[in-house]
């Protein structure tokens, strides 16, 4: 049996329940805000992203700003870079819910194709079920989106150019490095692989692509490698009528993560169909709804030849979900459209920007610092995400499958 890793110091805040060190630090930073800016408010993005990035990455970010070494600018540029990285993410795992189209699916030669066999592997090792409800039908999803897998690599904009360099101004190398690794061929090229890929129910995957919930993987698969454990947990709105687009001051708190919610507002049946959230074991009649901090036992019959979803990819996919849930991007993504105007010309400068400033001390500061382990508000039922959710959810149908 694998042993869930041990407690750290900020073993809270995967709850949404900032360490006293990370509160120190935003004190710090909205003292500099409010000299340069004379705010203290930032876009709801900056918010979340300075809430769930590495306490060592803010703690560097925060040093050079007071001595100086960067600009407001400069940080300002490095938030419109990570802006921009979580609109892809999140544009990129909508996309995946559609299937691709002849016209769509025409791409250059150096464009990676689905392989058919991979979702046909995903069900079979995951018993052609739901891994959190153990229910059909299913979807066999990606944990890292295809299409940022699939996009058109020969240009400039291709996302990977530069959704890397920036998830390492936020966290450690070493853990980005590690995401990376599971997405790479040696090649240097970008892979699908059954590791990629998780069942999950058509209701269940639109709430996940929204960021409605996140699966954190507790401890690394078992010796024999047959056993995966994750934690499931809903993450809360931060308000029925937020808004990417809202200022936040810097130090509001987020709603935190209420271990065993079942959060009966997922669950009626206006939104969902009903068991769409529920738990179901054979021969057991005593089904329940989900609810956080449920460990989800994920498992394979065969670890060589139909391995478990990669942990390291989990890891990052429960960051990122995160993000797009307290930065309220998902609700807005059907409003941004990218472009190639003249910000993805800067976003593709950012880092060489920052080196300029100081190559042995910015460079080294936000890329070699340490490592982290990783007031709810009353939500209308009847708000249109989820209205969303659901619709998205049953366009595909109700088939035994649909790769996604």
């Amino acid at each position: 049996m694998s042993t869930p890793a041990a407690p750290s110091l900020y073993s809270q805040e995967y709850l949404n329940l900032p360490s006293e060190e990370r509160t120190k630090l935003l004190q710090r930073l909205k003292i500099i805000l409010q000299k340069e800016y004379d705010h203290t408010t930032v876009p709801r993005f900056e918010w979340a992203l300075l809430l769930l990035c590495d306490i060592s990455k803010l703690e560097s970010i925060v040093m050079l700003l007071e001595e100086g070494t960067i600009t407001p600018g400069h940080f300002d540029a490095l938030m419109d870079q990570a802006q921009k990285v979580i609109w892809e993410w999140t544009q990129s795992c909508r996309k995946d819910n559609n299937t691709l189209s002849s016209k769509t699916s025409v791409k250059s030669q150096s464009a990676l194709t689905r392989d058919s066999v991979l979702p046909e592997s995903a069900r079979r090792r995951d018993q052609a079920k739901c891994v959190i409800t153990k229910a059909w039908p299913i979807n066999v999803c990606h944990i890292y989106p295809f299409s940022l897998l699939n996009a058109n690599r020969s240009t400039a904009e291709y996302p990977t150019h530069y959704i890397w360099r920036t998830l390492i101004n936020w966290w450690p190398a070493e853990k980005v490095n590690r995401w990376k690794e599971k997405i790479f061929n040696e090649s240097g090229n970008p892979c699908d692989s059954l590791q990629n890929m998780i069942t999950l129910s058509p209701c269940l995957h639109a709430m996940w692509n929204r960021g409605v919930f996140a699966l954190r993987p507790v401890s690394r698969p078992a010796p024999d490698g047959r056993i995966l454990t994750v934690e499931f947990l809903w993450i809360p709105p931060t308000g029925p009528l937020s808004s990417y687009l809202d200022r936040v001051d810097i130090l509001t708190p987020p709603p935190p993560i209420i271990m065993k919610q079942s959060k009966t507002w997922l669950t009626t049946t206006t939104e969902f169909p009903i068991g769409a959230t529920y738990m179901w074991e054979e021969d057991d009649e005593n089904v329940r709804r989900v609810r956080t901090g449920d460990l989800i036992s994920i498992t394979t019959p065969d670890p060589e030849k139909y391995p478990l979803p990669s942990y390291d990819l989990l890891e990052m996919q429960f960051i990122l979900q995160r993000l797009v849930r307290m930065s309220a991007a998902a609700g807005e993504i059907d409003q941004f459209t990218s472009s190639n105007d003249s910000g993805s010309e800067r976003d593709a400068n950012v880092t060489t920007w920052l080196e300029s400033v100081s190559p042995e001390g910015c460079k080294s500061s936000l890329d070699t610092k340490g490592s982290l382990e990783p007031v709810s508000t009353p939500y209308d039922p009847t708000d249109t995400e989820w209205e969303g959710a659901y619709m998205e959810a049953h366009s595909h149908g109700h088939g035994s499958a649909y790769l996604c």
